[in-house]
C-alpha cells in the first residue's frame, strides 16, 4: 500500500509546508492582521470624532435656534414699538384734523344760520313790500 509513496518526500513536503506556514505567518499574516487592527482603530477613532462633532453640531443648532428666537422676539418688539409710536402720531394728527373740521363745520353752521336769518329778514321785508304793492294793485282794480 505504501509502495508508490516516498516517505522521504512526504516528510520533506510536510517540513516545507510547516516552514512555509511559519514564513507566511511572520511575513504576511501578522502584518496583515496588524494593518486590519490599525484600520479598525482608525475607524473607531473616526466614529468617536463624528459623534463628538455631531454633539457639537447639535449644541450649535440649539444655540442658533435660541439666537433666532431672541432676534425674532426683539424684532417683534421693535416693530410693535414703532407701530405704537406712529399710531400715536397718526391718532394725534387725526385728532387735530378732526378738531379743525369740527371748528370749520361749526363756523359753517353759524354762517348758515346768519345767512338764513338775513334771508328771512330780507324775505319778510320784500314780503311786506309785495304785500303793500299787492294791496295798492287791488285797490286800483
Amino acid at each position: 500500500m505504501l509502495e508508490g509513496i516516498s516517505v522521504e518526500l512526504m516528510v520533506y513536503t510536510a517540513a516545507m509546508f510547516i516552514v512555509f506556514i511559519f514564513a507566511l505567518n511572520s511575513i504576511l499574516y501578522k502584518p496583515l492582521i496588524g494593518l486590519m487592527e490599525k484600520r479598525d482603530k482608525i475607524i473607531h477613532d473616526n466614529e468617536e470624532f463624528v459623534k463628538e462633532n455631531s454633539n457639537c453640531i447639535d449644541e450649535y443648532n440649539a444655540e442658533i435656534k435660541a439666537i433666532l428666537s431672541d432676534a425674532k422676539s426683539e424684532a417683534f418688539k421693535i416693530r410693535q414699538n414703532l407701530l405704537d409710536k406712529y399710531k400715536a402720531k397718526y391718532d394725534e394728527a387725526l385728532s387735530v384734523e378732526k378738531q379743525k373740521l369740527e371748528k370749520s363745520y361749526d363756523e359753517f353752521l353759524s354762517k348758515l344760520e346768519a345767512d338764513k336769518a338775513d334771508f328771512e329778514a330780507k324775505l319778510m321785508l320784500e314780503f311786506c313790500t309785495y304785500k303793500q304793492d299787492l294791496k295798492e294793485l287791488i285797490q286800483k282794480l
